[in-house]
């Protein structure tokens, strides 16, 4: 009986705690920046996220890229080793310079 308590108790605090929220801050985009095609690269809000599995997706016709913005340099967050400006595109095309760390 105490087998099925505990049993019992165990499901329910996995459906409580539902999927791993970690997934949820790292995304798949289109990386511009570089010659030659768009590359296929996870975005995450830290360097101990959990990147999910790489979906299917089609590459956006590369578009032209304009002159890079000129940033004043900033210390990376915790966990960064560095921090660049990179051409990044949705999978709608839509495309924007952002700062990306690494």
């Amino acid at each position: 009986m105490l087998r099925r308590i505990l049993a019992f108790l165990a499901l329910a605090g996995l459906f409580l705690i539902g999927p791993s929220p970690s997934y949820a801050a790292c995304k798949w985009v289109w990386d511009c920046s570089g010659e030659g095609p768009c590359q296929h690269k996870p975005v995450c809000q830290s360097s101990i996220d959990i990147v999910p599995p790489e979906p299917p997706d089609v590459p956006p016709v590369t578009p032209m890229r304009p002159i890079k913005p000129i940033v004043p340099p900033r210390i990376p967050p915790p966990g960064a080793q560095t921090c660049e400006q990179r051409y990044i595109c949705s999978g709608g095309g839509q495309c924007a310079w952002r700062r990306v760390c690494e």
